[in-house]
């Protein structure tokens, strides 16, 4: 060994590999600082146990070294250190000695490891100082050297200190000091290099705070743990950061060496504690023991907290749901780093950066679920269509493979997603959400499939986040986001936790099995199968859930009692239309407010839970009756608002005068329709004029009758347009005879004009498309336009009408009457006994005289029918086949005072209805209405 003091300096202790070798490093300066190992001249304290490998078999603790390297690194590391090394086996790696403190007056490592017995000597040393005093003997004796030259002699000085070890040596094995104690620790046994059954570590370990000390740092994430009281090594990966790696895809990732240092400097040999969280996925072959997954607790904080904070490190998805603790703290430490731009996020751009501040929350009122990850909020009066941050529709994949093999996907699909959207129903429609927007996707194309541009929040209701508790039940599931994807749900964490306990409880998608599919009739567009419906619902209350508003006063309904949906049409009230289309392309434009009424309607009910009284049906099979929500009568509200005004029918009904009552606060406050109403003025008029101040127009026109329905309406066409119409289809059909359409050529739509084939003649007519079947029968319900009859034409039947043959050349010519003031009777048996007369009265080569009496039901109009001058109402009437009306408008007095007249004589001769004696139909209705109680 060298004489002479080669280098020194001061120093931090990095690490203590055993009791007689530290690791120091300087001071940081633009990254990690410069390293030294320093093994201390000398003295032995053992070798410590080594992990074996194929060729060389593993090794145990020496004598007391475990204890020795424990009592060191326990008293310096993280601790200045002042050095001076005596030899340098290489660059790195130098013999010295080690002084607690900033300089050489601070305490002497070396001399204390030996005094406390946590060394001892090197068998050479007692040797050197042996040899050296035999050498100075030799030279006194044979040149009789002085005395101050042997002390001179550097050599001497350094004998002399070596002297001094020996000396505390001999005193610490006196005092049975240390390693010299009679019952010093025996060396540890069975020590574990290597986890081989990690489900049996894991029984045994999970969750519980192990004391632990950290050995080594592969990078900021990843550890090699020694746990003390298991004798057992371990490698550990933090639960829920990734920091950066050494071996990256293009080499080692930036910021590793100092992401690196942070810990070692922090943590590296300290005394910590761990809670083992799980183990990582297997990673196949690579992989020769466990990587188990956990957090490390020591007093200063959490490390995996810090390393977020300053941007050394990212969360990841995969090991968060093991988390012990709340993860919001680390991805509010990661989000701070963000918006910081801080080291790995130096790049990163905010998902909602492009969004005002103003805009990135706002409170509103649900007013439909769209979809089951979607729904329209009316924030301020205006409407936004948002998305569920991070979450998506429950798929047939998701479902347990003996659940699958039951029903087909789509039937999962679409029942996972009725469960789903009646869930949002009831839980959100009408009732105020707060909503925070996460991101906003933008449109993007995959697989030829447009995605529009979509904005995810997280959503509110009553402090409760709704996506949580759409995933709590089953009802959708997470998004596995790509661990670079920024644009997640503020609140991801607590959706995985929430998958995770619906898997547990087997709730929804998770669940052994599935309800059947409910079967529902749709009747809103079948009048024969509506009618089947129409006994069940007539005169009832019925609740029912909005499924579709069409206008102010038409709706689709769901009726859960009888698992039909059905055309829905609010009584009472006349409501001006909103645009619709008419076919062909054609739109036909908005009555005055009739789109106004719409959103009305729209805003009041859409989805939700109502009530309905059904009194009758139209032409089509669409319910008329009364529909409450809230217990309120919508007709009522409509009229109050100024945007409906009463019908006939609802000043004859149940509730006239709540309507008359509406319609007069309307008619005061200038709303709406009556926005230029001005009070009638009432003067005194002549005598003689005033039985002229109304009357009854009276201009018979003359028709043919093409169809009868079975509600006693009937169909007819004007005889005056009857050369236009027979020439319009001569020219039709030749047209078709001489270029006879592709069959299949033309797509039909619903509401298109087009030509048809009717079955029975085998000729073209115009005809109006209906409805499309979905049941893969490829036929359509057509209604032939200048005829009033329906029938199903298969699609091939069908073609596009030529603009000479549309109806903007000549309107369709079967126009929809019904006998004025005359009420078919309210039971099936007695009206099909009506019908039948009434088309007997019709079966003659007369043709037939209709007056228009001014009023409507609908697109219904109400007239007088004549043959050969008798009033066919009239007729019906006399024969006790029908009733009247109770009560009738101001115009039609005198027409009602004789109807009256030939009601009464039926009943007095008691034909027909009034067989029995007299009755009296409280459910009969009036125009659709039912009557007014007496």
């Amino acid at each position: 060994m060298a004489s002479a003091t080669k280098v020194g300096g001061r120093a931090v202790v990095k690490a203590v590999t055993s009791g007689d070798h530290i690791i120091v490093r300087g001071q940081p300066k633009n990254g990690p600082p410069a390293e030294k190992t320093i093994i201390f001249s000398n003295i032995d304290a053992g070798k410590l146990a080594k992990r074996g490998n194929d060729a060389i078999p593993a090794s145990g603790d020496g004598e007391y070294a475990w204890t020795a390297r424990e009592t060191l690194r326990k008293k310096i590391i993280g601790k200045e250190v002042y050095f001076k090394v005596q030899d340098m086996a290489d660059r790195n790696v130098s013999y010295g000695v080690v002084y607690l403190g900033a300089d050489d007056s601070g305490e002497n490592l070396t001399e204390w490891s030996i005094a406390s017995g946590n060394c001892k000597l090197r068998e050479n040393v007692k040797k050197q100082v042996e040899q050296h005093a035999a050498r100075q003997a030799q030279a006194e004796a044979k040149d009789g050297e002085s005395q101050a030259n042997i002390d001179n002699d550097p050599r001497t000085k350094e004998i002399a200190e070596l002297q001094k070890l020996l000396d505390l040596q001999e005193k610490a094995e006196q005092e049975g000091l240390g390693r010299w104690a009679t019952d010093r620790p025996s060396p540890r046994q069975n020590i574990v290099f290597a986890v081989t059954d990690a489900d049996v570590f894991l029984a045994n370990n999970l969750k519980k705070k192990l004391p632990a000390i950290l050995e080594h740092v592969f990078n900021a994430s990843m550890m090699r743990i020694c746990l003390p009281t298991l004798n057992t090594y371990i490698t550990l990966s933090l639960t829920g950061i990734r920091a950066p790696g050494e071996r990256g895809p293009n080499g080692k990732e930036e910021y590793f060496d100092i992401s690196k240092f942070f810990v070692e400097s922090r943590l590296l040999n300290k005394d910590i504690s761990i809670t083992i969280e799980g183990v990582a996925p297997n990673m196949g072959n690579t992989q020769k023991e466990p990587l188990f997954v956990g957090t490390v607790h020591h007093p200063a904080g959490n490390i995996a907290e810090a390393l977020l904070k300053e941007g050394y490190a990212k969360c990841v998805d995969w090991s968060m749901g093991m988390l012990s603790s709340d993860p919001a703290k680390y991805r509010n430490a990661e989000k701070a780093a963000k918006l910081a731009n801080k080291r790995i996020w130096k790049n990163f751009i905010a998902p909602d950066a492009n969004i005002p501040e103003s805009e990135r929350s706002f409170s509103g009122k649900v007013i439909k679920i769209e979809n089951t990850d979607s729904i329209t909020v009316d924030a301020a009066g205006t409407h936004k269509t948002i998305f569920f941050a991070s979450v998506r529709p429950v798929r047939a994949t998701d479902l347990q493979e003996d659940v699958r093999r039951k029903f087909d996907k789509m039937s999962i699909e679409k029942n996972c997603s009725k469960g789903t959207r009646e869930f949002l129903r009831k839980k959100l429609v009408n009732k105020k959400v707060d909503v925070v927007i996460d991101y906003i996707r933008p449109r993007s194309e995959e697989a030829g499939q447009v995605y529009p541009e979509r904005t995810c929040c997280t959503v509110r209701f009553q402090g409760q986040n709704v996506a949580e508790g759409l995933v709590a039940k089953g009802y959708a599931m997470p998004i596995r986001h790509r661990h670079d994807d920024n644009n997640r749900s503020s609140e991801y964490d607590a959706l995985r936790d929430a998958e995770s306990k619906a898997e547990k409880a087997g709730k929804g998608c998770f669940s052994k099995s599935v309800p059947e599919p409910m079967k529902v009739s749709d009747v809103s567009q079948e009048q024969h199968k509506a009618r089947s419906f129409f006994t069940f619902l007539k005169g009832k209350k019925n609740d029912a859930i909005v499924d579709h508003v069409f206008s102010g006063s038409r709706l689709k309904l769901f009726v859960p009692k009888e698992t039909c949906l059905l055309t829905f049409l609010i009584g009472g009230i006349q409501c001006p239309r909103g645009a619709r289309p008419v076919g062909n392309g054609v739109i036909e434009p908005a009555e005055p407010y009739g789109e106004e009424a719409l959103a009305f309607t729209k805003s009041l009910l859409t989805q939700r839970d109502v009530t309905i009284e059904v009194d009758t049906m139209d032409k089509v099979g669409g319910f008329v009756g009364y529909l409450f929500v809230d217990r309120v009568n919508v007709s009522i509200k409509l009229v109050e608002q100024g945007l409906s005004k009463v019908h006939y029918s609802g000043q004859q009904g149940k509730y006239a005068n709540e309507l008359l009552a509406a319609q007069e606060r309307a008619q005061s406050a200038k709303l709406g329709l009556w926005k230029d109403w001005t009070p009638p003025v009432e003067e005194v008029a002549p005598v003689e004029t005033e039985s002229k101040a109304i009357s009854r127009a009276v201009d018979p026109k003359e028709i043919v009758i093409t169809e009868v329905t079975a509600n006693l309406c009937f169909y007819g066409q004007m005889v005056s347009e009857q050369e236009k119409l027979s020439k319009l289809t001569d020219e039709m059909r030749a047209y078709f005879t001489e270029t006879p359409p592709t069959a299949g050529a033309y797509k039909a739509k619903r509401n298109d004009v087009c030509g048809a084939i009717f079955a029975e003649d085998g000729l073209w007519y115009r005809g109006k498309v209906e409805k499309i079947s979905r049941d893969g029968s490829e036929m359509a319900t057509i209604t032939f336009i200048d005829y009033g009859n329906r029938a199903l034409v298969h699609v091939t039947k069908l073609a596009s009408l030529p603009a000479q043959f549309s109806t903007a050349v000549l309107p369709a010519q079967a126009n929809e009457y019904q006998l004025a003031l005359v009420k078919p009777p309210s039971d099936e048996d007695s009206c099909s006994i009506a019908l039948n007369e009434f088309i007997s009265m019709l079966e003659s080569p007369e043709q037939f005289s209709i007056n228009d009496e001014n009023l409507r039901e609908g697109s219904t109009s109400q007239v007088t029918l004549l043959k050969k001058g008798e009033d066919i109402g009239e007729m019906l009437l006399s024969q006790g086949f029908c009733t009247t009306v109770k009560k009738s408008p101001a115009h039609l007095t005198e027409l009602h005072k004789k109807y009256l007249e030939s009601q009464e004589s039926a009943r007095k001769n008691r034909l027909n209805l009034w067989r029995y004696g007299d009755i009296t139909e409280d459910d009969d209705t009036e125009f659709g209405m039912r009557s007014e109680k007496k």
